[in-house]
């Protein structure tokens, strides 16, 4: 599994936000790997790196975990995170 996403936005202040991920399957839609992120703005910069597991499912509900290590840029903010992200599938067999 390859995952990549940017989320860029001009409305108050010029902000990127970017993940990447890469996965190997565990079992089934189950995959766990490494994650890098990194989030920026004019004033601001924070990255991340650690680990994921991708495509648990309970019932219609998908979520993924993440954890690992963050840090600020220019700032003694820094530390361990946690991630819990999740979708819930509308239509059931529809991929």
């Amino acid at each position: 599994m390859i995952a990549a996403t940017v989320v860029a936005g001009t409305a108050r202040n010029n902000h990127l936000w970017g993940r990447t991920a890469f996965g190997y399957r565990v079992w089934s839609d189950v995959f766990i790997g490494p994650e890098v992120s990194l989030s920026m703005s004019e004033a601001y910069r924070e990255w991340r790196i650690g680990a994921h597991v991708t495509g648990l499912q309970l019932g219609r509900f998908t979520f993924s975990l993440s954890g690992g290590w963050r840090s600020e840029e220019d700032s003694p903010h820094r530390g361990a995170y946690v991630n819990v992200s999740g979708y819930i599938r509308m239509w059931p067999g529809i991929a």
